[in-house]
């Protein structure tokens, strides 16, 4: 079996995290989702730590929301009335930090490697979609870079987000 080169790895992670919001309006290119999450279970799978594979899910958050937040800078500095580099300083730990979450899901979904195929790829997802609804109830979340907005033929997390917060409501 071919091994990937152990420092191609943090790449594909943050290119997957930065093609993630090419999926999302306004540019709405939806396979670009599914290949984005793919990439970032495939350096999970290929982790050789749990460290490693929070590092390389936090990698992902940074490609993520570095892309998809952009608009943040132009609302600190024009509406802010900030300077531009405390503008970029909020800005990059406001994405450092929201990059956490995606660490969680890396962290979450390493315990999972050793399953099946199949078990890894239910686990790897469940890993992602708590890992999402939880960032969605943090501080009352932050939904503008989450590919549970996307509505995706056959696949959709908004059906499980649902019946997981009906769990929480409803008992």
């Amino acid at each position: 079996m071919l091994q990937p080169r152990i420092y191609l790895l943090p790449f594909v992670a943050i290119g997957g995290g930065a093609l993630l919001p090419l999926g999302l309006a306004p540019f709405d290119w939806w396979p670009v989702v599914l290949i984005s999450v793919i990439g970032l279970q495939w350096v999970v799978e290929k982790s050789s730590s749990v460290s490693r594979a929070f590092l390389y899910g936090w990698l992902f958050g940074v490609g993520k929301y570095g892309l998809g937040v952009s608009w943040v800078y132009v609302s600190i500095r024009e509406y802010g009335g900030a300077s531009p580099e405390l503008s970029t300083l909020l800005v990059i730990l406001f994405v450092m930090g929201l990059a956490l979450f995606s660490g969680l899901i890396g962290l979450l979904a390493y315990f999972g490697r050793r399953l099946s195929a199949i078990g890894w790829t239910f686990f790897f997802a469940g890993s992602f979609v708590l890992c999402e609804w939880i960032l969605t109830w943090f501080l009352t979340g932050f939904p503008y870079v989450h590919s549970d907005n996307k509505k995706i033929p056959l696949y959709s997390s908004d059906f499980f987000l649902e019946r997981l917060e009906s769990m929480f409501f409803f008992g």
